[in-house]
């Protein structure tokens, strides 16, 4: 009798570090869209089907598959049931044979999945496909496609402990970690192989690496498939660079679930969501911890959104800003604060009330990003991403750390640095508000220069950065990211306290007082900025910090 070969595609839109990953675009066709249509080329696959969650949340993989004219399966139980969900889907769907692909995945080869169908069919006695390691310590590309007979689902999902969850949650464990009770047919694949390489969509960083192959080959006019990502990845082996720091979650492993709270706005600028975005980034890749952000301003909340990540909108130690009609992200109760072991708040330069800690009504580890307020006694470690800091005592309490090593450059600027060839701006403007505008106006750069004004959050900011030989804005966040790109920060104050923090800065750095007071003599500074700009080693600052916060919670975890 025909064996029937039933494809399940295992998705749910909740992922902690990447929320509706599935759905989001390489190239131009979704993640998920790329593998149903390899999928679809299998010959030995009788149908397709998505199985996912039920629930409105889940609601866009259903519209796929049907917009896709595949199946779809909404399993009605408990969310970590992993294999009771899949179970119940190979039932449903009459399958003899069901093949698990991970939804993570966007590279398939069809031809290999029918290889492995075929040997397991030509193995009755069989119920589970075993892939034997490539020599040599390369992979197999064809990671996301594990093969079985519908029995072994069943017994895996019968003997699954309940008093270890662990083995219901994850992709039929036991079958591995008790080979001996199950009947393997084994294979090893010669084709496709490569050195290690992450190609799972887990993170940010993920979906940049499959971004960038898919660019390359665009640019060589090949296709956007399996075979030609590895034929570029050993071409181009230093690629896989993009996201090998992502970290792989274990089978058994506790997860601190981070929570990042941000003042940013007009009134504050964009800095600390940059700089504090681009930590949650390096938490979420380096140890799998996923991270919600608190906020409480629109467009920090369209930015953070666009990046895939986690939003709620509130504050703390004041009362949130009301929220615009035309944006929904989900509130956050006090009562909430308490599900999070890992508090990140970057308020700088706002303190809080002396008792804010009550409010948290959490056990949370708390880290005070760039303050020395006197909330932060209170907190379990203070980071300062910064050359400026305070005189501290020998055994500070709370802990402190600080320094240029800790200093937090954001991808987009790194890039920047590789792709900008020369510079070819002579001063890149960042004017806070209109105050300043007219203070500029009072000593204007030579009209000859090329002079380009820009909003903070501009997404060709890095790239303007990159190309400028002066930059004038607010001190901050910015002027680091200036000086990687070997640009000259000039200060612009909001305060006095900027201004005087503008002028450590400078001094600390040995470099000419660029601050206008009253104003700058811009080719004279031009000369001095030729001569004398020592480019700190500004390039591990966010896993620095991020290696800090992990010794911290190491005792809870």
């Amino acid at each position: 009798m025909k064996e029937r070969v039933v494809i399940f595609i295992v998705a749910r839109l909740g992922s902690s570090r990447l929320p509706q990953k599935q759905l989001r675009l390489i190239g131009d066709k979704p993640l998920l869209a790329w593998a149903v249509h390899e999928l679809k080329r299998c010959r030995e696959v009788d149908e397709i089907v998505i199985a996912t969650l039920a629930g409105e949340e889940n609601d866009p993989l259903r519209h796929f598959a049907q917009k896709e004219g595949i199946s779809c399966f909404s399993y009605e139980g408990e969310v970590d049931r992993v294999t009771t969900r899949l179970r119940v889907a190979a039932e449903s769907f009459r399958a003899d044979i069901p093949v698990l692909i991970s939804g993570d995945w966007p590279l398939f080869d069809a031809p290999l999945i029918d290889q492995q169908i075929r040997l397991i069919k030509h193995h009755p006695d069989a119920n589970v496909l075993r892939l034997i390691p490539p020599p040599d310590g390369k992979i197999c590309a064809m990671g996301g496609v594990s093969i079985y007979r519908t029995s072994a689902w069943q017994q895996a999902d019968d003997q699954a402990d309940p008093q270890q969850p662990w083995q219901r949650e994850h992709h039929f464990p036991l079958i591995y970690l008790r080979p001996h009770e199950y009947r393997f047919c084994e294979l090893q694949l010669r084709q496709l192989l490569i050195p290690p390489a992450r190609l799972t969509v887990d993170t940010t960083a993920d979906l940049e690496f499959f971004q960038t192959i898919y660019l390359r080959l665009q640019e060589k006019g090949l296709p956007f498939t399996l075979p030609h990502t590895v034929d570029l990845l050993l071409e181009h082996p230093e690629l896989t660079q993009i996201n090998a720091h992502v970290y792989q979650r274990q089978l058994i492993e506790v997860i601190p679930q981070v929570l990042i709270i941000m003042d940013c706005g007009h009134s504050l600028g964009y800095g600390h969501l940059m700089r504090s975005t681009a930590l949650g980034k390096r938490l979420m890749e380096q140890l799998g911890w996923p991270v919600t952000f608190l906020v409480d301003d629109s467009h920090a909340v369209d930015l953070l959104q666009n990046e895939g990540l986690e939003v709620r909108w509130g504050s703390i130690g004041r009362a949130p800003h009301p929220q615009p009609p035309s944006h929904s992200a989900p509130l956050l109760s006090t009562a909430a604060l308490a599900s999070f072991d890992l508090i990140i708040a970057d308020l700088y330069p706002r303190d809080l009330p002396f008792d804010w800690k009550k409010g948290f009504q959490t056990e949370a580890v708390v880290v005070a990003i760039d303050s020395f307020f006197p909330w932060t006694r209170e907190t379990d470690l203070i980071v300062i991403p910064s050359l400026l800091y305070h005189d501290l005592p020998a055994h500070p309490h709370p802990p402190c750390i600080y320094g240029a090593h800790l200093v937090i450059i954001r991808k987009e600027i790194r890039q920047a640095k590789t792709d900008v060839p020369s510079k070819d701006i002579d001063i890149l403007i960042y004017f806070h508000n209109d105050r300043q505008r007219a203070e500029l106006t009072h000593a204007p750069p030579p009209p000859s220069w090329k002079v380009v004004t820009v909003d903070g959050t501009n997404p060709d900011f890095p790239h303007l950065l990159a190309r400028a030989k002066i930059y004038i804005g607010n001190f901050g966040y910015s002027f680091y990211e200036a000086l990687y790109l070997n640009t000259l920060p000039c200060s612009l104050p909001v305060s006095e306290r900027h201004r005087e923090e503008a002028i450590t800065f400078y001094q600390q750095l040995s470099l000419p007082n660029a601050s206008f007071h009253p104003k700058i003599d811009f080719p004279q500074l031009l000369l001095q900025f030729n001569q004398n700009l020592p480019p700190p080693d500004l390039e591990q600052g966010a896993g620095n910090i991020v290696e800090a916060i992990q010794q911290l919670l190491k005792p809870k975890t």
